[in-house]
C-alpha cells in the first residue's frame, strides 16, 4: 500500500503527471497513485489535493494507450468517492471519456464505461453529461446505445457496464424519449437483452432502462403493442417450469406458452423487483391494466410468488396481484398513477419514484 507523499513532493508529482514528461516516468507516477487508490488515507490525500485529479485527466490524451489506460483506471478507482466524482464531474471528463467509448480498438472502454456509469450517478452527473453530449454529437446517446446493442463492437471488451451508465442517464426525460422514440428502434433493439444470460450488470441495467422508460406513461400503449410488445419480454423472465392447463396457456401470449421443465427464472432478486415495478407501472393505466389481464400474466405471477424467497419482492408481487384480479376502478380512477390509492399498493409506486431510480 503506497505511503501519502509528503507535501513537499507534491510539486514534484505535479511535473512527473505532465503531457511533457517522459513516458516512463508518467507511468511511474500513475503507478503510485493508483496505490493510493487502495486504501482509506489514500483516497483521504486525494479528496484534499484534487489538483491531482485535474492533472490525471489531462492524462486521458496521452498517445501513449497504456498510459491512458493507467489514468482512466486511476479516475474509476478515485471516482468511488463522491467528492472525486463531484470533481471530475465539474470537469470536462464526460467529454474525454466518451470518444473512447466509440473507439473500437480501445483497449480500457470497459474501464472508461464504468468511470462513466460512476460519474452519472445522480442526477446532476446525468445532466452534466447530457450537455458534453451536447458538445460532442458524434459521440451521441444514440450512438452509444448502437454500441450497447453490438456485442461485438469492440473485440477487445464487453461493455456491459454501458448498460449501467445508459440506465443511469435514462432518469432524464429527453434520454427516455429518445428511446421512446416511434422512429427509431432502440426499444426493440434493448428488449432481447433483458433475458441476456452473460452478463448479469447488463441485464439490470437494460431492464433499469425499460423500468425507467415506463414513467412515461402515455407511452404504454406502444410500449404494450405490436411495435415492442414487451409484456412477454418481462413475464418471460419472471416465467419458471410450472406446467399450466391447456385454457390458461391458450390466454398467453405465444412466447409463454408450454416453455418447458428447464426454464429458469431471472436469477438476481434485484432485477426479477424492476421487473414488477414494470408490470405495475403499465398496469397504471386502464388500457394497459386490461391488456395484461387479457394476457393472463396473472398465472405466471401466481407462480412466481409461490416460488419467490425475497420478502420484499414478495410484497411487490402480491401488490401487482391485487391489481389483476382485483374489481376494476371507476371511470374517474381508472388510470392509478393520476388519482389516490390504496397505501399498500402506493407504496410500491413510491419505491420506484423516478427520482430515486437507480
Amino acid at each position: 500500500m503506497a505511503a501519502n507523499p509528503p507535501e513537499n513532493e507534491l510539486t514534484d508529482l505535479f511535473g512527473y503527471l505532465s503531457l511533457d514528461s517522459r513516458e516512463d516516468v508518467k507511468s511511474l507516477a500513475l503507478e503510485y497513485l493508483l496505490g493510493l487508490t487502495g486504501s482509506v488515507d489514500g483516497i483521504k490525500f486525494i479528496e484534499n489535493n484534487l489538483k491531482l485529479v485535474e492533472k490525471v485527466i489531462e492524462l486521458t490524451s496521452e498517445k501513449s494507450q497504456g498510459v491512458q489506460k493507467d489514468a482512466c483506471v486511476f479516475l474509476l478507482n478515485a471516482s468511488a468517492s463522491q467528492i472525486v466524482a463531484r470533481k471530475l464531474e465539474n470537469l470536462n471528463t464526460f467529454e474525454l471519456i466518451l470518444p473512447q467509448i466509440v473507439d473500437k480498438d480501445c483497449i480500457f472502454a470497459d474501464k472508461a464505461a464504468m468511470l462513466l456509469s460512476n460519474l452519472t450517478r445522480s442526477e446532476q452527473g446525468c445532466e452534466l453529461c447530457l450537455k458534453s453530449v451536447e458538445k460532442t454529437p458524434q459521440y451521441s446517446l444514440k450512438k452509444i446505445f448502437d454500441v450497447l446493442c453490438n456485442e461485438k463492437y469492440n473485440e477487445h471488451v464487453e461493455l456491459h457496464h454501458l448498460a449501467t451508465f445508459l440506465s443511469n442517464m435514462s432518469r432524464l426525460k429527453v434520454v427516455r424519449m429518445l428511446v421512446l422514440d416511434k422512429v427509431g428502434d432502440l426499444m426493440q433493439k434493448l428488449s432481447p437483452y433483458v433475458g441476456f444470460q452473460k452478463s448479469v450488470v447488463r441485464r439490470k441495467g437494460i431492464v433499469g432502462i425499460i423500468r425507467n422508460c415506463c414513467f412515461e406513461y402515455d407511452c404504454h400503449d406502444w410500449l404494450l403493442g405490436d411495435n415492442v410488445d414487451i409484456l412477454p419480454t418481462l413475464l418471460l423472465s419472471l416465467a419458471g417450469p410450472e406446467e399450466f392447463s391447456e385454457s390458461e396457456n391458450d390466454k398467453l401470449p405465444m412466447d409463454l406458452q408450454y416453455l418447458g421443465d428447464d426454464k429458469e427464472r431471472e436469477t438476481d432478486h434485484e432485477i426479477r423487483m424492476m421487473l414488477i415495478e414494470c408490470l405495475m407501472m403499465l398496469c397504471s393505466t386502464k388500457s394497459g391494466r386490461q391488456y395484461i389481464q387479457e394476457k393472463n400474466a396473472y398465472v405466471i405471477i401466481r407462480e412466481l410468488h409461490k416460488w419467490e424467497k425475497d420478502e420484499n419482492v414478495c410484497k411487490a408481487i402480491e401488490n401487482l396481484v391485487q391489481i389483476l384480479i382485483g374489481d376494476e376502478p371507476e371511470d374517474n380512477m381508472a388510470n392509478l398513477h393520476e388519482v389516490e390509492i390504496p397505501d399498500e399498493i402506493k407504496a410500491q409506486f413510491e419505491q420506484c419514484d423516478e427520482k430515486n431510480l437507480e
